[in-house]
């Protein structure tokens, strides 16, 4: 049955096991997100993830953000006028890919920060779909999804909402807001 329950909400079914449940009593939650702005055109989204270890099953192994950047006409036509040379990467490499992109440990062994860049002058405008995830030693994996299933969007829909409720700012100095309180799309359950 818990196998059935994700694959309604993941279209990634494959990655669940006996060991994936959702994060329905704040195991992980955002706890903190701000929109920026910086140089060359960048833009993006900054997230602060908060576990709660005492409900998880073990020791924290990895957290993160499980995820797809979908082709498009537009990032077909980038990949193709700009495709990876001389051992060089792009994000090219990583369209239609279901990957996990780490979050880093921000404060002790229950806070953790994850960037995503949107756009910039140099690269196509991304859409990243996915779900945050922490996963324990034991292999046991806790995923957070939006409150109506499925999984979340974080684009520049996102970071002009975000911008509206008052986030923003240069890259590393931008506005954090409260998600319980003031942005709850990403913590449905009002986390704290």
């Amino acid at each position: 049955m818990l196998k059935f329950y994700f694959s309604i909400f993941f279209s990634f079914s494959s990655v669940v096991s006996a060991a994936d449940y959702p994060a329905n009593h704040c195991e992980i939650f955002v706890d903190k997100v701000a929109a920026w702005s910086g140089t060359s055109g960048y833009a993006g989204l900054t997230f602060k993830i908060k576990t709660l270890n005492s409900r998880l099953d073990g020791a924290i192994k990895s957290v993160g953000y499980y995820s797809i950047v979908r082709s498009n006409p537009q990032i077909a036509a980038f990949c193709k006028a700009h495709p990876p040379s001389n051992g060089n990467s792009n994000d090219c490499n990583y369209v239609d890919k279901w990957i996990v992109r780490p979050a880093q440990a921000f404060f002790g062994q229950d806070y953790f920060s994850i960037d995503f860049v949107l756009y910039h002058q140099y690269d196509f405008v991304h859409v990243f779909e996915g779900a945050f995830v922490v996963e324990t030693v034991k292999g046991t994996r806790y995923w957070l999804n939006p409150a109506k299933g499925g999984t979340f969007f974080l684009d520049d829909n996102l970071r002009s909402n975000l911008l509206k409720l008052g986030s923003g700012g240069y890259h590393r100095h931008a506005k954090d807001l409260n998600t319980a309180t003031a942005f709850d799309y990403v913590n449905p359950l009002r986390c704290r």
